[in-house]
């Protein structure tokens, strides 16, 4: 594979004599250009405003990258310098400047502990492009993103599939328990992105056999016609069937520190339920890396039909505004098991990705 991508260094904008920036162990910062390599390739001599040096390339930030090439090679090696239009990577075939336009993405493979005593850690060495966690949904409501292929998840009250690089199939597994057979098919109808920004959007509808779904009206109680309450739509032994149709599109924006990613989501739904009017919601949500395992999201929501826990059972007037929060955590643990908190019920959220 490397030595594919090498091969196709030519034609794709790689060069090997422009300036460029070496990152020290110690520290320094010098900009240069290589002139020639020494010591059976261990030193590189660079001309730089200084003067001629040597450097030695073990002085070198070793930061392991692996570069995937919109081509589909990939090339490893140890990144060195990354600007709007160009990075410099260090690899076994030599040094290289990749032109940013032919770059899909970045992937650091080797996590801040395991690193070399001495060499500066991913998140001391202030790059870090992609967090551990691409979400698919923001709590209930779904992003641009879907599962990748043949990729598996189970969590407390849910479960998903990616069938194919566009499509994928979550299902509630708590409603089988009320004979709420149901499938959420979504379908991402775009993808782009190059290292900087990325845009996804996805359409989809789930499905339902029976049951209700999580939406509220305020009416007058059956038994007391001076006094107004939230009420569930519909009934938990309904035997009519219901849907929820949805779309979402998410920009993601690698921070200006480079230290993570900014996700900012716009979508909208509606569900249709059997003698009630179509119930529509709109929000938007906005997610940030703080660390690589851990990130931040926050959610405005407009939906006449939802009352949150505390207004179900604390408010004695209706929401005139129908509009609501929510924020939260969601920390992985490993590659395989995250858990997440949020203000809105449930509350705590655990899932496992295969």
């Amino acid at each position: 594979m490397l030595l594919a991508g090498f091969i196709l260094l030519a034609p794709m904008g790689i060069k090997a004599q422009d300036s460029q920036t070496f990152l020290l162990k110690n520290g320094q910062k010098i900009i240069g250009t290589v002139i020639a390599e020494e010591d059976s390739g261990k030193v590189l001599l660079v001309s730089s405003s200084f003067g001629e040096l040597r450097i030695r390339k073990s002085d070198l930030v070793k930061e392991k990258v692996l570069v995937y090439l919109k081509s589909g090679e990939i090339i490893e090696g140890s990144l060195l310098d990354k600007n709007d239009s160009s990075l410099e990577i260090l690899s076994s075939l030599g040094q290289f400047r990749i032109d940013m336009d032919k770059v899909e993405r970045l992937k650091f493979p080797d996590s801040p502990e395991s690193r070399e005593a001495g060499v500066i850690s991913q998140d001391e060495a202030q790059r870090w492009f992609y967090g551990e966690e691409q979400l698919i949904d923001i709590f209930f409501d779904p992003t641009g993103y879907i599962l990748e292929k043949n990729q598996l998840y189970f969590s407390g009250l849910s479960w998903g599939y990616g069938m194919t690089d566009n499509l994928m199939l979550t299902s509630k597994w708590s409603g089988y328990i009320f004979g709420d057979i149901n499938a959420r098919f979504k379908y991402q109808v775009l993808y782009t992105r190059n290292l900087d920004e990325e845009y996804a959007a996805a359409i989809g509808v789930h499905f339902h056999l029976r049951g209700t779904p999580s939406k509220f009206v305020y009416r007058l109680d059956s038994y007391d016609n001076d006094y107004y309450q939230w009420e569930s739509v519909g009934d938990i032994d309904s035997d009519s069937p219901w849907a929820e149709f949805f779309t979402a599109y998410t920009i993601s924006t690698l921070n200006s520190d480079e230290r993570g990613r900014s996700d900012y989501t716009f979508g909208a739904s509606i569900t249709t339920f059997k003698g009630e009017d179509l119930m529509p919601r709109a929000y938007f949500a906005y997610t940030n890396d703080i660390r690589r395992n851990l990130k931040f999201l926050a959610e405005l929501y407009w939906d006449p039909y939802y009352a949150s826990f505390f207004t179900r059972e604390i408010a004695t007037e209706k929401n005139s505004t129908s509009l609501g929060i929510d924020f939260g955590f969601i920390y992985a643990f490993n590659e395989k098991f995250r858990m997440g908190i949020h203000y809105n019920q449930p509350w705590l959220v655990l899932y496992y990705k295969l």
